[in-house]
C-alpha cells in the first residue's frame, strides 16, 4: 500500500477494497471558485474530493494530469485555498443519497486504449446498497478540460471496468 501517497488506483487495490462493506459519512470538496456558477457546480466544478467513512477512515481523490488519471490516497486531500474554496457537500441533495449508505462494489474505469505511458485510469465508481452510484473521474476533453468532477454515474464513452472484489 502506497500510505499517503496519490498513486494510480490500481496500485491502490488493498485501499479500494477496503471501502467494500464501509459507509461514507462525511464528504468534503475543493471548489475552484469561478466555477460555482455552474448548475451542480458541488458536483461539476473542478477540485479534490475527500471522503470519510464511518471507521474513520479518511480518502482523498485528485485530478492526476500527467498520466491523465484520477489518483487516491488514504489520507485528507491537501487544502489548495487561493482561487479554491473548501466545502462540506455531506448534506446537499446528491450525497444525502449516498451517505451512511453501505458501499458494495467498488470499480475502477480504464480507457480502452491503454500502455504502460498511459495507464488511463480515469475514474472510481463506488455502488451503494440502495442502488446509488457515485462516479469521481479525471476529464480532460472538449468539454471538460483537465478536471475531476464527480456524477451518478459514467455514461460519456465505453470503458473497460474493473470490478474491485473484497
Amino acid at each position: 500500500m502506497n500510505k499517503g501517497k496519490y498513486t494510480l488506483p490500481s496500485t491502490n487495490i488493498d485501499l479500494l477494497k477496503s471501502l467494500i462493506g464501509k459507509k461514507i459519512v462525511k464528504v468534503r470538496r475543493q471548489i475552484i471558485k469561478n466555477e460555482m456558477n455552474l448548475d451542480n457546480f458541488e458536483q461539476e466544478a473542478d477540485g479534490p474530493v475527500e471522503l470519510t467513512f464511518d471507521d474513520h477512515k479518511v480518502i482523498s481523490f485528485i485530478d492526476w494530469a500527467d498520466p491523465s488519471s484520477v489518483g487516491v490516497a488514504d489520507r485528507e486531500m491537501t487544502i489548495y485555498g487561493g482561487e479554491y474554496l473548501l466545502m462540506e457537500l455531506t448534506n446537499n441533495s446528491f450525497w444525502q443519497q449516498r451517505i451512511e449508505q453501505k458501499i458494495v462494489q467498488v470499480i475502477i474505469l480504464n480507457d480502452l486504449g491503454t500502455s504502460v505511458d498511459y495507464p488511463g485510469e480515469f475514474g472510481i465508481e463506488i455502488e451503494f446498497e440502495n442502488n446509488k452510484q457515485v462516479c469521481i473521474e479525471y476529464a480532460d476533453d472538449a468539454v471538460y478540460s483537465d478536471v475531476l468532477r464527480v456524477s451518478e454515474k459514467f455514461e460519456r464513452r465505453q470503458c473497460k471496468k474493473q470490478v474491485i472484489h473484497k
